[in-house]
């Protein structure tokens, strides 16, 4: 699926190609197409029922919704700047300079989804181990707070 036409040096032909025949690139950006579609949906939903919905706004909820959010964002802009960088053969993708910030909104969204992921765990762990004290402990403010803080 290699296009073996594009070896040469991007630097001398200041071109762009793709590093896969246009038909393997339909198939992989039509899949990438499948996953952003599903991700946005399934989260907006989210959103949309934490917004609508008062008695879904529970402590541990907060969390979900910046889960979402972070999933929005990591469809809107991580997902198609990989795409873009797995693709495209030229002097702004290949260049060592410039390489690793298409890469960036990944590391910075996946981070923040990841301690997100921390923070229900020490929620859940709260709550199991302190039951009675859980709604002192964690509080609605509390809550807001570690996930804007995040």
């Amino acid at each position: 699926m290699f296009n073996k036409s594009n070896e040469q040096n991007i630097s001398e032909s200041g071109g762009i190609y793709l590093r896969v025949e246009f038909s393997g690139a339909i198939i992989y950006v039509g899949v990438y197409f499948l996953i952003i579609s599903s991700g946005i949906v399934g989260n907006s939903l989210v959103l949309i029922s934490f917004v609508r919905f008062k008695e879904v706004r529970k402590v541990n909820n907060y969390y979900i919704f910046g889960l979402a959010i972070a999933d929005i964002f990591t469809c809107l802009i991580a997902i198609p700047v990989a795409i873009c960088n797995r693709l495209i053969i030229s002097d702004l993708t290949c260049h060592a300079g410039t390489r690793p910030l298409f890469f960036l909104p990944a590391y910075m969204l996946t981070s923040v989804s990841t301690f997100l992921l921390f923070a229900i765990t020490i929620d859940r762990y709260i709550a199991i181990s302190r039951p009675l004290r859980y709604s002192h402990i964690m509080t609605r403010k509390k809550t807001k707070r570690i996930v804007l803080g995040v």
